[in-house]
């Protein structure tokens, strides 16, 4: 009697709370995809950005005490993701699994907005098991693999209707754009979305108003990423060692990764 009671309330209380079911079942779907991460050595680069984060940490000043190649918002991601971690690569792969939870949700969000919910549960089940794939290097706790959940989140929100969602969507591209230049036309795309009206309504039937919102929103991304990426440009080759090395440095801060594999 009592073992076959508890499907039946378990099931009433993810019912009464979809989405915090629909989050849990993602954070045990993602963290279970990558056991074998766990123990895996960080990489150079997680590394080296670590690094400058435990240097800012210690009131060290960016592209001066300690050289990333990345956008200023680089130190103060994993300034805090050092703070968090302390010694432990475990916490710091822990850090992407929280993101890559975000991510999915984010994906599920849109889908949903887009095509039903179907598609959206269906969309952030696929991507939960997916995403740590090693083709797509995504049990790697790199730069690349934190920003998709900003740029998901953005793009979700191009699905929710109203000013304040295209605001925050222009203002989460941006902070994607301030820790790495690379993805600065990403704001173009959120900027379309939300002019077209990526939403479940036809474009005709978006307020003219969001629109609006929506140019203004991904001009206030680029004016930001802009003068965050010059403000990189400007003081990262005042302490590096040659211009052989300001060159290959300034050349990777705006070039995507993939470039130089």
């Amino acid at each position: 009697m009592v073992s076959a009671a508890v499907p039946t309330r378990l099931r009433a209380l993810v019912l009464a709370h979809p989405r915090v079911s629909v989050g849990l079942g993602l954070t045990v779907l993602v963290a279970a995809c990558r056991p074998a991460s766990y123990t895996t050595p960080l990489e150079r680069d997680t590394a080296q950005m670590l690094y400058g984060g435990e240097v800012v940490l210690h009131g060290g000043v960016p592209y001066v005490d300690a050289a990333v190649n990345k956008g200023p918002l680089t130190y103060l991601l994993f300034a805090v993701i050092r703070l968090l971690s302390g010694h432990s690569e475990l916490v710091v792969r822990l850090t992407l699994v929280a993101f890559a939870v975000v991510s999915c949700v984010a994906l599920a969000g849109y889908l949903r907005g887009r095509a039903g919910p179907a598609a959206g549960l269906l969309g952030g089940l696929t991507m939960g098991l997916l995403a740590a794939l090693a083709p797509f290097s995504g049990e790697d706790p790199n730069l690349q693999q934190y920003l998709v959940a900003p740029l998901l989140v953005a793009l979700w929100l191009t699905t929710v209707a109203g000013s304040p969602a295209a605001v925050a969507a222009g203002a989460t591209t941006a902070i994607a754009g301030l820790v790495d230049p690379a993805y600065l036309p990403f704001a173009a795309v959120i900027g379309l979305a939300l002019w077209w009206g990526a939403c479940p309504a036809p474009a005709a039937a978006v307020p003219r108003h969001r629109g609006g919102s929506g140019v203004r929103a991904a001009c206030g991304s680029v004016a930001v990423d802009s003068w965050g990426a010059g403000r990189h440009a400007r003081a990262g080759p005042r302490d590096l060692a040659s211009d052989a090395d300001r060159l290959t440095r300034s050349c990777r801060a705006w070039w995507p990764a993939s470039s130089w594999a």
